[in-house]
């Protein structure tokens, strides 16, 4: 089974432990060669905008992304 943009962005968050801007998720996924296209930071940003296991981190548009599960655990 192939993994979709969102299932990896989800274990590339986990395994850094800290929100990420999705343009730095995008070039990480980028290197693994999952990912390609005129402007695939768009297609990641949408998939994160849309995902529940993602939350925007501060205030405004920031860009960055945390871990949803990270909010329940405080």
């Amino acid at each position: 089974m192939d993994m979709t943009i969102s299932d990896l962005a989800y274990m590339l968050l986990k395994k850094q432990k800290q929100p990420l801007h999705y343009k730095a998720i995008t070039k990480k996924i980028m290197k693994k060669g999952r990912l390609s296209g005129k402007r695939p930071w768009c297609t990641v940003n949408s998939r994160l905008c849309v995902d529940g296991r993602f939350v925007r981190v501060g205030k405004g548009r920031t860009g960055l992304y945390a871990l949803g599960e990270w909010q329940k655990k405080k």
